[in-house]
């Protein structure tokens, strides 16, 4: 299967892409700052109707990009 890493997974066309992505049964490692931006796109995912089985093909990863060693965990 295919996994596609998505940085600004939170913002507003991070997240389009996300739906797009996870629509398609592509699995998505999504990338968020901030637990605020999580829960806003939790909400436009719910809004677009995206299923339970769909949301499980999202790995969201709590990641500060400018932070070296936060980066570490994406592998």
């Amino acid at each position: 299967m295919k996994v596609t890493l998505v940085t600004g997974a939170t913002g507003v066309l991070g997240i389009q892409l996300v739906c797009s992505l996870i629509r398609r049964d592509e699995k998505v490692i999504a990338i968020y700052n901030s637990e605020s931006s999580l829960i806003w796109s939790n909400r436009v995912l719910q809004y677009e109707g995206i299923s339970d089985a769909q949301l499980s093909l999202i790995e969201w990863k709590k990641v500060d990009i400018e932070d070296v060693f936060s980066l570490g965990a994406l592998s």
